[in-house]
């Protein structure tokens, strides 16, 4: 009988750890929405797409063959959204999100490695990042 009480409470707490996590996610969301901020150097990126979708190759400038981002698979994903005809900021800002979303989670599921997946110290992980300012506020700069 006793073994049940700790099996049911385990389950309390994993359940309470999920429910944390959603919190974090949601506050994750809300501060994202506060800020209306793009890094200056994400326009970087964004010409580098512009010129290879315009036929130039990978250059910031016409005719000059320099190698000046450092970020290539975050600008394939910006030429394969431009192809599509997406705006790089807002794309930048919605894989920012969707990343720090996907961020937040593995938070939650290391932290269910680390102390048991009956725990709500998962959850407390998660929302220990999730409700970061400048998590928030750096997912949704435009840089990778």
């Amino acid at each position: 009988m006793k073994h049940k009480g700790k099996s049911k409470n385990r389950s309390t707490l994993w359940w309470a750890g999920l429910i944390l996590l959603i919190i974090a996610m949601t506050v994750f969301l809300w501060l994202v929405l506060q800020y209306d901020f793009t890094q200056d150097d994400a326009y970087i990126t964004f010409r580098y797409a512009a010129n290879y979708l315009g036929g130039h190759g990978l250059v910031y400038n016409t005719g000059e063959r320099v190698e000046g981002y450092t970020n290539f698979l975050w600008l394939q994903w910006m030429i394969i959204g431009g192809l599509i005809g997406f705006d790089f900021v807002l794309l930048s800002k919605f894989l920012g999100v969707i990343c720090g979303i996907g961020s937040i989670f593995v938070v939650f599921l290391l932290g269910r490695d680390l102390f048991g997946k009956r725990s709500i110290l998962p959850g407390i992980t998660a929302i220990f990042l999730g409700c970061t300012y400048s998590f928030a506020y750096w997912s949704v700069a435009g840089l990778e």
